[in-house]
Parts: structure tokens; sequence; C-alpha cells
């Protein structure tokens, strides 16, 4: 018998979780090095003073289940150390016939914290995507939008989302419903595509000049599945373009039907506009 009981003991103090055995009056009967090393020699205090420093219950006492039977399983947080632990606590019966308290601590600190880094940091893409100028997107290679913001539903006249979500790409989207076949074959070759200008239709049936840049999205095992990126809305753009085209056309007509010679130079004397 002792040597099983020297055996089992040597076993618990191979874990590097915290393990701790108590009776039925919350009294500490045994405590592994890992556990001593985290909350100090507690044998023969109640679990609560060892683990909270406290004379009352832990918040997350649930040992009167566990003396009933039940082994349960739950995430805590133990101020005293700053610590998540994943605790399991699991009834049995020594070789007296005596009920104990078999409580594994395992500490998952470093896991919540990156878990609560990645929340923060899907909280801060979700900021972005939604509140970013121009409108963003991802599609599916089939032809469906998986998501958009605001810019891009308000950009296309869309007030519901989920009626965005369900339009079909090159149908419902492109003027030339031909462009979105380019545009696969385009971001499939070269794995994005950057700046591409495009005529897209709003709800509403008018149109409206982007420039689309986008990158591919892959699977695990390398497949396409869709595309990505954002769209901004060009028409200011064009029509600046279009209003300094139209004043270039005026002067140059003023300056073609003048009876008399135009010349103008640059500083180095490079003729840049002559008339006839």
């Amino acid at each position: 018998m002792n040597k099983s009981i020297r055996l089992s003991t040597a076993i618990l103090e191979a874990f590097e979780d915290g393990i701790y055995v108590m009776d039925q009056d919350l009294v500490v009967k045994y405590m592994n090095n890992a556990m001593i090393a985290q909350f100090g020699d507690g044998i023969g205090k109640k679990c609560h003073q060892v683990v909270n420093q406290t004379d009352e219950k832990c918040p997350w006492c649930r040992s009167d289940e566990v003396f009933e039977g039940q082994k349960i399983s739950r995430e805590i947080y133990v101020p005293l150390v700053n610590k998540s632990y994943f605790l399991t606590e699991i009834p049995f019966e020594n070789e007296d016939g005596e009920i104990l308290k078999l409580s594994i601590y395992r500490d998952i600190s470093e896991r919540k914290k990156r878990e609560e880094m990645l929340r923060a940091s899907e909280e801060d893409f979700r900021n972005l995507f939604e509140h970013v100028a121009c409108g963003v997107f991802i599609s599916s290679k089939e032809g469906k939008f998986l998501n958009a913001n605001r810019a891009l539903l308000d950009m296309l006249g869309y007030d519901n989302k989920e009626e965005f979500l369900n339009i079909d790409i090159a149908e419902d989207l492109y003027v030339k419903p031909e462009e979105r076949q380019k545009f696969k074959n385009m971001i499939e070759r070269d794995g994005r595509v950057i700046d591409w200008e495009v005529e897209f239709k709003r709800k509403d049936g008018s149109t409206v000049p982007v420039l689309l840049t986008g990158h591919v999205r892959y699977d695990q095992q390398g497949n396409v599945i869709g595309y990505e990126g954002l769209n901004i809305d060009i028409t200011q753009r064009k029509l600046m373009e279009r209003q300094l085209k139209e004043a270039h056309d005026f002067i140059n007509k003023i300056i073609q039907s003048s009876p008399n010679a135009i010349t103008a130079t640059d500083m180095k004397g490079n003729i840049l506009i002559w008339n006839r």
C-alpha cells in the first residue's frame, strides 16, 4: 500500500499543473510542488485561505456539488496571483473510505492574454472595416459578397446590408458583366489588382466610376476561395478631368481660330502650344 501511495505521489509531483487534495471540511490534505510554488504551503489550512487568502468560500467554489459526486471543470480567475486557471475538481474515495476532492489548477493565463489580444485586434479590425471612408468588401469566388462596410453600401445606394449581400456581383454590380470575369482573371493570375478603373451600378440603376483594388483569399490548402479589397468612388475626379479637358479644348479652339500666330514656350524655350 505504501508503495502505491508513493507512486501516486510521484505522479502528482510530476505534473506542471497545481494539484491539491482536501476533505469535506475544506481542509487541504496534500499539495504538489507546482501548487505550493504558486500559492505557498497550505497543508492543514482551509482551501479558500490558501488560494484566495480569505475566511469565506471562494466565489467560484462548487465543493458541495463535487462531494455529491460530480466532476466539475470551468475557467476561473484568481485575484491573489492575478492568473486565470482551468480548474478541474474530482471526488474520490481514499483507502479509509473517506470522500476527498482532487483539484487541478491548469494555468491558462498566457492563453487568456492571447485571446484578449486577438479580441482587441479583431475589434480594431472591425472598427477600421466599418469606419474607413472607402468601400471595403469580402466576396466569394462564385460572385457573392460575404461582407461589406457601410461606406460601400452608401456608395452603391443600399440601406440594407442583407439585401446587398444577396446581389449577384457580375449581373447586379458591374455595368459590363464581362468585366467581372476580367477582374477574376487578373486577380487570380497576379494575386492582386491595383487601382483598376471600372463602372458599378447603384441600386437605383445609376452608375458610379470606382478604382478597385483587391487581393485573393486562400484556404489552408492554398486554393483561391474569394477576394477582398476596397473601392474608391472617383466621381469627383472624373468630373474634374472632364472639366479640365473641356477648358483645354475651349482654350485650344480660341488659339486655333485666332488670325494671329500664337506660341507658348516653357522656361527652356520648348514650344508647348502653337496655332496654325
